[in-house]
């Protein structure tokens, strides 16, 4: 009898009843997940208290930013935390709620690590075994041993816990983020995740992936590098498998490792393929026994979420001998169509130790005695739902590399319904066995042959057309191209004018084909069908274009080249135009540039620092259109402020906090929330070196005042950055809801001339840098500055014991080589601050 294997006692099976899943749980944890448009920190105030008593409601972190849900914490032994759930579900913000239950690995110990045979993908019959017990992994890689789509799209499957990643047998199937550089403090590729380069561990929101015996015996089913004489195979022999670990098994860490696949399929379906991954799987070899989907909607949903983007999930079901359908289970219970639920067969594909279910368990799988990767190295030998998951996901990643040249597209235009379809493929791919037809939703153990075979059948024994491109469009004719598979012999082509009911038709064609005889500034629509020996494809969708040759504005105008006396323009050319003309407006004068013979412009003789626009429109014959969209440019030559371009800076949620006021010599700016990030490099003042100037910084609320943190930067050598030590003007030091202010000095190199004001404020923790993008709650505004040739001034006690001595000019302090040497110039300092009340902001260490 197989034994599972236990974690320690804080991580021990839940009960069958709810009462006692509640008790594995952390306790005063809620999850919450919040309607769109509203902000966590609304619901701290109507629970504050419960029955008269402080709740200490505190906000633990952000699971999951895409779909707003929240980890908060109360005191359990204050507070009764299943009476405050139910007060938190009735708030009109909140989508749902729950515990945050303990989960556990689904796995029993290893027992003979020798063992030399995978007998999950060839089964030989040897030691009693049944020879068709296997998933006739033989058969489908005479097909495809996976790595890329058809049309060559990188598949990724998502290993959700660590593993080791220095694994001989791993090496080249391993999944890395190309688009981040590694360990350099950035966002590189902007997916809201620094350093994610190995993958995600956000636990301590780092690309640290720990090491896994566990994970690697997973990882190694999936795609151990194949066909390399070293140590075992995966289903998968080539195949880029991504790791997010979980880290503590709570339902908070689960929903926060679900997030990162989330967020780079997502970016990958948003991008056409230039961004993100192409994750079309996620395995969990863990779970709740007994567990409840109706205490637990969020866990539950998620699955919904990620199968939007196009990924199916795989969870290994519990390693008890009972029926999932009664006694309950996580996340195999969980009701997602999504979701795929797999139970353990053996050698004679019979189910011994594991779940069953005809409603909630939907395949088996071999999980009983196999073998793959150990931890350092070797083969294993393993049992468990955990390892029949990953063999299931595993073969996801592999019928996305079926030779169906239509698949990775139909991936990207729809990403649920090209999952569902390989869903499918596995469910009806299964080979029925007559002891799991009672025991699992299809009857039977899955077969990535018979599948791969279905997924072909549905692709076609004759696929349509795919890739289908227009280009070269004129006002008289337009070219059509194409891809077909290999058992294509060739392809009809129809086409016609919209709202006509006659197609002309074009038989035995090759891609590309060339429209001619067309109507100019009109609307077309075509299709296309293949014909192989046997079959045809039936016809594609329509699809449509318009001619030229329509008399309409210029789009498209931008600038190509700009300096402080000159400016380049171009827009999309239009074969009706004869010519355009151009309007140039500045401070109210207009001037009207005509003759333009080619979809491009320059400009010459134009003032530096100045503020223009310009539009276009196209002359026809006698024939003029109406302007075009205006564009507005500033000419360079203001300064570095806006000459340069500065790093982006913002927060990705300001609408209950943002700042409010900025307060620096001649500026006074008062504010609503810009969004984020408020550009007011229109507004400046004038500084000297030299010179000590007091800033006062002021957060903004729309309802309750939370503590903000302020920082502030200014670029005096203008070099575009904000990096240099001295260029770090405020610091808060705290975070708080008051006003905060300070003094600071501007050093006696600053170079002269206008340059760039960051201020950046953040919720209850300190900004960064000048150069973060998307934080927590927060803003972050610009201001341009004139800095001025100053003299030094030499500071002393009796100047600033003279409480009507103005604030500016101020006593000075020479700048960034300055050092305390005197006890008089330590006094004056300490003085200056009790008079007016500011901390004086050293641009050095004091000595």
């Amino acid at each position: 009898m197989n034994a599972k294997f236990l974690l320690p006692l804080s991580f021990i099976l839940l009960a069958v009843s709810l009462n006692a899943q509640q008790n594995g749980r952390i306790h005063g944890d809620i999850i919450v997940q919040l309607k769109p448009g509203y902000g966590i920190r609304e619901l701290i105030q109507p629970l504050r208290e419960l029955d008269g008593q402080s709740t200490g409601l505190s906000i633990a972190s952000e699971l999951s930013a895409p779909l707003r849900i929240w980890l908060l914490q109360v005191d359990p032994v204050s507070v009764d935390d299943a009476k405050l759930l139910e007060r938190v579900r009735r708030l009109p913000q909140v989508q749902d709620a729950q515990f945050n239950h303990l989960i556990s690995m689904r796995e029993t110990v290893p027992n003979d690590p020798g063992f030399p045979q995978q007998w999950q993908w060839v089964n030989t019959g040897q030691n009693g075994g049944t020879p068709d017990a296997d998933v006739d992994a033989d058969l489908a890689w005479d097909i495809t041993t996976g790595g890329t789509t058809a049309t060559g799209q990188e598949i990724v499957v998502c290993v959700v816990e660590g593993a080791n990643r220095n694994h001989p047998d791993l090496q080249g199937n391993l999944w890395v983020n190309q688009a981040e550089i590694p360990d350099n403090g950035l966002d590189d590729d902007g997916n809201g995740y620094l350093d994610d380069f190995d993958g995600w561990n956000p636990v301590n929101q780092t690309d640290n992936i720990p090491s896994s015996g566990h994970g690697t015996t997973v990882s190694g089913m999936i795609g151990a590098k194949g066909n390399n004489a070293s140590i075992v195979s995966g289903i998968n022999w080539n195949i880029k498998i991504m790791h997010v670990n979980v880290g503590s098994l709570t339902e908070a860490n689960v929903i926060a490792a679900y997030t990162y696949p989330l967020v780079m399929r997502r970016r990958y379906n948003q991008s056409g393929g230039s961004q993100g991954a192409f994750v079309v799987a996620t395995n969990s070899s863990w779970g709740i026994d007994n567990g409840d989907p109706a205490g637990s909607p969020l866990w539950c949903a998620f699955y919904d979420s990620l199968g939007v983007e196009g990924i199916l999930s795989c969870g290994s079901t519990s390693n008890n001998n009972v029926n999932i359908d009664v006694a309950g289970d996580l996340p195999t219970a969980c009701p997602s169509e999504f979701l795929i639920s797999v139970t353990a067969t053996n050698r004679n594909d019979v189910r011994t130790f594991s779940g069953y279910g005809t409603t909630h368990v939907d395949l088996g799988a071999p999980g009983e005695q196999i073998v793959s990767l150990s931890l350092n190295g070797g083969p294993s030998n393993s049992s468990g739902t955990s390892f029949s998951s990953p063999l299931t996901a595993g073969i996801i990643g592999l019928l996305y590399s079926a030779p169906c040249g239509s698949l990775g597209y139909q991936a990207l235009a729809d990403p649920a319904g090209t999952a569902l379809l390989v869903r499918d493929a596995i469910f009806n791919g299964v080979d029925l066995k007559p002891n799991l037809l009672s025991e699992v939703k299809t009857g039977g153990r899955i077969n990535a042959y018979n599948s791969l075979q279905l997924l072909l059948q549905s692709c076609g024994p004759c696929p349509k057309p795919f890739g289908i491109g227009i280009s070269s469009v004129i006002d008289t004719s337009a070219t059509i191209s194409w891809s077909s598979s290999d058992s294509t012999l060739y392809t009809n082509l129809r086409w016609r004018a919209q709202g006509d009911t006659t197609w002309n038709v074009l038989e035995n064609v090759a891609s590309p084909v060339s429209l001619y005889g067309l109507l100019a500034c009109s609307y077309y629509e075509c299709q296309l069908e293949d014909i192989c020996s046997d079959t045809s494809s039936s016809y594609t969708s329509l699809v449509s274009f318009k001619t030229d040759g329509c008399c309409e504005a210029p789009q498209n105008l931008a600038i190509s080249s700009l300096s402080d006396s000159s400016a380049a323009f171009t827009w999309q050319p239009l074969l009706a135009a004869t010519a355009y003309q151009a309007l140039l407006v500045n401070s109210g004068d207009t001037t009207m540039l005509s003759g333009i013979a080619e979809p491009s412009l320059s400009l010459d003789s134009l003032l530096p620092c100045t503020d223009y626009s310009i539009q276009i429109r196209t002359v026809c014959d006698s024939t003029l259109t109406d302007f075009g969209p205006t564009l507005s440019f500033t000419t360079k030559g203001c300064g570095a402020c806006t000459d340069l371009s500065y790093c982006p800076s913002n927060s990705g949620n300001a609408t209950e906090e943002w700042i409010a006021q900025v307060s620096l010599g001649g500026i006074s700016n008062a504010t609503a929330s810009d969004d984020g990030y408020g550009d007011y490099t229109g507004i400046s003042t004038d500084l000297y070196t030299y010179q000590a100037y007091p800033i006062s910084l002021s957060p903004g609320f729309s309802g309750f005042p939370f503590n903000e943190w302020f920082r502030a930067w200014i670029d005096y050598n203008q070099d575009g950055d904000f990096e240099d030590p001295s260029e770090e003007i405020f610091n808060a030091g705290t975070a708080s809801s008051a006003t905060v202010s300070g003094l600071f000095i501007v050093p006696g190199d600053a170079v002269p001339g206008f340059t760039r004001l960051r201020v950046a404020m953040k919720w209850n923790a300190e900004p960064q840098g000048p150069c973060v993008q998307n934080f927590d709650y927060g803003e972050v505004e610009d201001y341009c500055l004139n800095i001025l040739p100053g003299t030094p001034l030499i500071a002393t006690p009796r100047f600033l014991l003279t409480p009507s001595q103005p604030l500016i000019p101020a006593p000075v302090f020479p700048g960034p080589q300055f050092r305390m040497r005197s006890w008089a110039t330590s006094c004056a300092i300490a003085k200056w601050e009790q008079l007016y009340g500011l901390p004086l902001m050293r641009t050095t260490p004091a000595q």
